[in-house]
């Protein structure tokens, strides 16, 4: 026999759904933030779609510069006061939320 929920599972995965983390969740309809981890992981398990797996910002993007590319990265950072890495990901974020791809490749 299944134990009652405690909580809106339906609230979380929306919230999940539309790319809230779990911590916002959390705050946002006042759960503790384990019980979001619960609710996407049981949700997940069951095929329920909203429970989408996600991968942390910074893991997603792995690239390896060199030679030409990766020594301009590192002036620029350097002339910026930052890491080539940050630089990078800073450059990558804005070309994408900002749906630069047709400005610079079009």
């Amino acid at each position: 026999m299944q134990r009652p929920r405690r909580h809106d599972h339906d609230a979380i995965l929306d919230r999940w759904a539309d790319g809230r983390t779990a911590a916002e969740i959390a705050a946002e309809i006042t759960v503790p933030e384990k019980a979001v981890g619960s609710a996407v992981a049981r949700a997940r398990k069951a095929g329920d779609p909203r429970a989408v797996r996600r991968v942390a910002r910074h893991a997603a993007v792995i690239l390896r510069l060199e030679g030409e590319l990766a020594r301009r990265l590192r002036a620029e950072a350097r002339a910026r006061r930052t890491d080539a890495r940050a630089l990078g990901l800073q450059v990558l974020e804005a070309t994408t939320t900002d749906g630069l791809f047709a400005a610079l490749l079009d």
